[in-house]
């Protein structure tokens, strides 16, 4: 567990993840998974101070915990990252909760929160869906993180899921070019982990062509 919040820790998620992914192969089932992210959480810390900060951190984590079915796990990704295993959920039920808790945090009284930049403290999430859109669960993490930027980057305060205009071209490439598809996709992540905006300005750009 994490100490500060109450749900999971870090390692727990990995652990408990990747034996998700393993029972969801068994029984061809989907895993969703959620990414939650504080919007402007270095404005409220320099505001209010770190002690103000830990207890949103706590308030979120009882959120996830009271709001979540008894197989779900939610845990502490990060420093106001939280990360959520949606075991058996398709993507349209995990945009459901989702956009369920963003809307109880959106309405929960925070100390303080009249001086967040939209008066208002939120979160942005971002959803993949393994096998659909992830073959494992590492590729899981990053499309469900890649979401998780999109909705950060669209105004915040938002459910975003994982799409990808280079996924959706191999439905309509011949069997040959699809290594190819693959390669771009490759040398865009290389690009995604050195410069964000730089991958999203490629993907522009492969959608506009």
């Amino acid at each position: 567990k994490d100490g500060l919040t109450g749900v999971f820790n870090h390692r727990y998620f990995h652990d408990k993840l990747k034996e998700k992914v393993a029972l969801s192969q068994k029984y061809n089932q989907p895993i969703s998974m959620i990414f939650v992210d504080i919007d402007y959480f270095k404005h409220y810390n320099d505001l209010n101070g770190h002690q103000m900060g830990d207890e949103v951190l706590r308030t979120i984590g009882k959120i996830l915990r009271d709001n979540l079915r008894e197989n779900d796990i939610s845990a502490r990704y990060g420093g106001e990252e939280f990360a959520i295993i949606l075991p058996d959920t398709s993507e349209d039920d995990a945009v459901i909760i989702a956009d369920q808790i963003r809307s109880i945090i959106e309405n929960t009284k925070f100390y303080g929160e009249e001086n967040q930049p939209n008066g208002v403290l939120t979160v942005s999430m971002g959803i993949s869906v393994y096998p659909y859109k992830a073959k494992d669960d590492v590729t899981l993490i990053k499309s469900a993180d890649d979401a998780l930027y999109r909705a950060k980057f669209f105004m915040k305060n938002r459910v975003e899921t994982y799409t990808s205009i280079l996924d959706e071209i191999k439905q309509d490439i011949e069997e040959k070019d699809i290594e190819l598809v693959a390669s771009i996709k490759t040398l865009i992540s290389v690009i995604n982990a050195k410069d964000r905006y730089t991958y999203g300005h490629s993907e522009r750009v492969v959608l506009y062509s």
